[in-house]
């Protein structure tokens, strides 16, 4: 859903799908794709709050997106998960 919701967001703003996938845009379509996808299943619980004008308005989406947080991403292997030998 989110790759089809980004191609068709690119295509909107007269952006190339890579140019639209670095965007805070993109980040919105696809939170908002999850949304949609747990809905479709019938899942409760958390969902990502955001304006619905977010996926192609990039003031909107930097204003519910940007913060001064510092992520962290474990998944890119740069924490050694293995214990130390010794």
């Amino acid at each position: 859903m989110a790759h089809e919701a980004a191609s068709a967001n690119a295509r909107r703003l007269g952006l190339d799908r890579r140019t639209f996938l670095v965007s805070a845009c993109a980040l919105a379509t696809t939170l908002l794709g999850m949304n949609a996808a747990y809905a479709r299943e019938g899942r409760r619980g958390g969902f990502f709050e955001l304006p619905r004008e977010a996926p192609l308005d990039q003031v909107a989406a930097r204003s519910a997106l940007d913060g001064d947080e510092f992520i962290f991403d474990v998944q890119g292997h740069f924490v050694e998960s293995r214990p130390a030998l010794g």
